[in-house]
């Protein structure tokens, strides 16, 4: 995973373990990453549209989104808009497509609610355990399926690298081994970051809690365990 991903993430967890008990709800924690991963993705993509429909045949978006449509597989290897949305998406701006209309529609596969969505290069899924609670490993586990179900067809980007994070106010009795996760101190983040710039990391999970981060690589196989 690339450096701006990697920095905007840890800023993110060194804030909230400055004070955890300033985040009281998930959107919290969403209002917060994004703001830092904002700040390492400030350059705007330039969009071709169609001049005819938007007064100027190109814009400029952001690169980091919030509740942002997603695509999968549908029938005949072909892509289709999810049901669910990506808490955090970072766009792959060296994938974008036209937007362009016939009829005040999309000329394609887009249509009301997914006709904005763009090629996705990484996505962060969160969950928030508020109080003295367990981290919610099932929500860790879903939220990872959930970005290996990733499909762009169109686009020839078929999967995308995520993360699937838990914050929780206070340390509890996690038994981290048996669960396969590595622990780290809140001053041996370099540890995580070496982690996430591995070639090897395409998915983690990782819970903060406490002065603990607790972290485990995802694959596929793994999964279907």
């Amino acid at each position: 995973m690339e450096e701006k991903l990697i920095n905007g993430l840890l800023d993110g967890i060194k804030e909230f373990q400055n004070n955890p008990f300033r985040y009281f709800y998930e959107s919290d924690i969403k209002c917060l990453l994004y703001g830092k991963f904002y700040e390492h993705y400030k350059k705007d993509i330039e969009l071709n549209v169609r001049k005819e429909f938007f007064g100027k045949d190109k814009i400029y978006i952001g690169k980091v989104a919030t509740e942002y449509y997603y695509f999968i597989k549908g029938t005949q290897e072909k892509s289709v808009p999810g049901n669910n949305k990506m808490d955090i998406a970072i766009l792959n701006d060296e994938k974008m497509h036209t937007l362009t209309y016939i009829n005040n529609q999309l000329d394609s596969l887009f249509t009301s609610e997914s006709n904005w969505i763009q090629p996705v290069k990484y996505g962060i899924e969160i969950k928030f355990s508020s109080g003295n609670y367990y981290p919610d490993l099932t929500g860790l586990k879903s939220d990872i399926e959930k970005l290996m179900d990733y499909y762009c067809s169109f686009a020839d980007t078929r999967t995308l690298k995520g993360i699937a994070i838990c914050f929780c106010h206070v340390d509890s009795e996690f038994k981290y081994r048996e669960n396969g996760f590595e622990i780290i101190g809140k001053n041996e983040t370099e540890k995580l970051r070496n982690f996430l710039s591995n070639e090897k990391t395409d998915y983690a999970s990782i819970i903060v809690m406490g002065d603990n981060i607790y972290y485990r690589n995802e694959t596929k196989e793994k999964q279907a365990e």
